[in-house]
Order: C-alpha cells, then sequence, then structure tokens
C-alpha cells in the first residue's frame, strides 16, 4: 500500500503527479493501516495498491485526519493460449471474431485460406483464479453465427481455448 501527495501541474483539468508518502504491507487478510500526519498538506492525498503480477485496482483519494477504508479487489493475470482452425471451410469470405471476457483475442479474418487455415496464439488478462466467458462468431454462407462458452483461467498459469469452426 501506498500513502501518495498529489500535485496539479497546471490550471483546472490538469494532470496530477503524485509522489509516495509513506507506505505498508497488508497483512494475509489484506489489512494494512498507515499512519502519517497530513498537517499542513494542502494537495490531494490518495492510497492505492500494487502487486506484481496483479492489475491494480484504481486508487482511493484520502483526507488529512480522516480514517479511510478500501475494499479494492486485485485481480491476477492469466493467459489464453487459442487455438483457432477453420475445419468446415464454405468460401473465400469465412470469417471469425473471438475474445475473452476479460481481454485477450484478436479479429482472424480467414479470406483466401481455404481448408488449412490454422492459428495458435498466447493472449494475457486479468481474469486469473476466475471462470471467463469465451465468445466467437462465426460468418459462414452470409451469415453470422455467435457462441459462447466458459473456462476456468487460473492465475499466472496459460489455459488452452481452442475453436474448430
Amino acid at each position: 500500500m501506498h500513502l501518495q501527495q498529489g500535485f496539479r501541474s497546471g490550471g483546472f483539468g490538469s494532470q496530477s503527479t503524485y509522489i509516495s508518502l509513506d507506505s505498508a504491507v497488508t497483512n494475509g487478510d489484506g489489512f494494512y493501516r498507515i499512519e502519517h500526519d497530513l498537517t499542513g498538506v494542502r494537495c490531494a492525498c490518495a492510497v492505492d495498491v500494487f502487486k506484481d503480477g496483479y492489475l491494480a485496482p484504481a486508487g482511493k483519494a484520502v483526507g488529512g485526519g480522516d480514517d479511510a477504508t478500501w475494499d479494492a479487489e486485485m485481480r491476477a493475470t492469466t493467459y489464453i493460449k487459442w487455438h483457432v482452425k477453420n475445419i468446415n471451410p464454405f468460401d473465400q469470405w469465412d470469417e471469425i471474431i473471438y475474445f475473452a471476457k476479460n481481454g485477450g483475442g484478436t479479429d482472424i479474418n480467414g479470406r483466401d485460406v481455404g481448408p488449412d487455415f490454422e492459428i495458435e496464439h498466447i493472449t494475457s488478462n486479468d481474469g486469473g483464479n476466475t471462470p471467463q466467458e469465451i465468445t466467437w462468431r462465426v460468418y459462414k454462407n452470409e451469415l453470422w453465427t455467435e457462441y459462447k462458452d466458459s473456462v476456468y483461467t487460473p492465475a499466472f498459469d496459460t489455459t488452452l481455448v481452442e475453436i474448430f469452426y
């Protein structure tokens, strides 16, 4: 946890720059306590959190002399290995779009690739230790069809998602 002091770099609506005033380490349950004298501090202060491999939530503004309680979830990074293959080609206009709820995926245009179209790649997102909804949309014979599935993605691990369309 970091207690930061913010300074405006310009006029109204300008960006703030923050410097660290103090920090603390949370216990096993995520509780922390930072005691810092903010007497005379005339700038904005915020509390934020960092941990390697996790997406940090937005910080919380705090005022001098106020107790602040902040419940924030840190989401773990995970990886999806996509294996996508057109096993039933209709024509050169076949297309697929696929993605995971928490990020990752891509738009793949399967034009002019024929029956041998296949791709493998890895993406990362912040859905570790959660079930993620996987969506893919297939265009064949001038018709879009949408499919959905759910897959559990462990934190800091790679989950294989295969789509054969």
